[in-house]
């Protein structure tokens, strides 16, 4: 059997972090449409939990993966030259979009009844384009590295989308410009930027 070398596992962990991110995007997304009455989070104990438990076996991941990647410089390119920039910057990708998921959690948790039913408003109405196609892109990297195989030649861009639900988040600020001064009106911005950035991080990941 040939030896498994520090790339191959670099590549099935990152494999492995498309997979789980795209897992925590989807309990984050869930938990906010999970009450369309009072706009309030139902989320148990036990449930906030173990999405810290991902989370933290997530960050645990991206540790690991920077470990292989300085290993791959002592290893000889059997297989001609390794790419290692493109790694480097796909893993920083990673690290960012990491982050944003746990700033998008936090910050949907601790807004109040108000923000968040209008947030819920607006994720409800792009939940069948918007997030499937973000799920579609993660799942697909993550089963075309673990394969080793190239992407579809025709990715759906999530450019046009992302925009789209920018314009909407932003309009909800100014249909209700007496709800600025909530206490929680910073965590929907926050909200709204994160979710903004981490579309454009995965883009550029893809």
């Amino acid at each position: 059997p040939r030896p498994v070398t520090g790339r191959v596992e670099l590549r099935k962990r990152i494999a492995r972090t498309f997979y789980d991110m795209s897992v925590v995007y989807g309990i984050i997304f869930s938990d906010i449409l999970s009450d369309h009455n009072n706009g309030s989070s139902s989320t148990t104990s036990n449930q906030i939990k173990a999405f810290r438990q991902l989370t933290v076996h997530l960050q645990r991941q991206l540790k690991d993966e920077q470990t292989y990647l300085k290993l791959s410089k002592l290893e000889p390119p059997l297989k001609g030259k390794f790419p290692f920039a493109t790694y480097q910057t796909l893993i920083e990708k990673l690290n960012n979009m990491a982050d944003l998921l746990e700033g998008m959690a936090y910050t949907s948790r601790f807004m109040d009844g108000s923000w968040r039913s209008r947030l819920i408003q607006v994720l409800d109405e792009e939940k069948l384009d918007y997030v499937a196609c973000l799920l579609t892109i993660m799942r697909q990297l993550s089963a075309t590295l673990l394969a080793k195989v190239p992407l579809p030649p025709y990715l759906i861009s999530p450019d046009d989308l992302k925009e789209k639900l920018s314009q909407k988040l932003c309009a909800v600020i100014a249909t209700h410009p007496e709800q600025v001064q909530n206490d929680t009106y910073p965590s929907y911005c926050a909200y709204s930027v994160a979710s903004y950035i981490f579309t454009q991080e995965l883009n550029e990941a893809a």
